[in-house]
């Protein structure tokens, strides 16, 4: 079961901007958020995005709804002359509770 939305990130155009909220359509639980431009973003002066796309993916461990898996991809320009492209990724894993927790 799936959702759109619109963002709401300070440093983009958010007319741009478009969102998909993912569910599992059985447990109902949360699966992915992705955002993905839909028209090129310039969030700086001087810097023209022709992809941005989030992803945050989420699992279930001990009943509760963790982060697993997010994706950063980024595409354009910075100063008409130097090309960006980068892709970062973070994966969580190994989640163990804990007894006494430090706060």
């Amino acid at each position: 079961m799936s959702f759109t939305f619109t963002p709401n990130i300070d440093e983009l155009d958010n007319n741009a901007l478009a969102g998909v909220l993912y569910l599992d359509k059985t447990s109902k639980h949360l699966r992915k958020i992705l955002i993905r431009n839909t028209d090129e973003i310039n969030p700086a002066f001087s810097v023209t995005l022709t992809k941005f796309e989030l992803e945050l993916s989420f699992d279930v461990f001990e009943g509760l709804v963790m982060p697993a898996h997010t994706s950063t991809t980024i595409m354009g320009t910075a100063a008409i002359f130097k090309s960006l492209d980068s892709v970062q990724t973070v994966t969580y894993s190994d989640y163990k509770i804990l007894n006494n927790p430090q706060t």
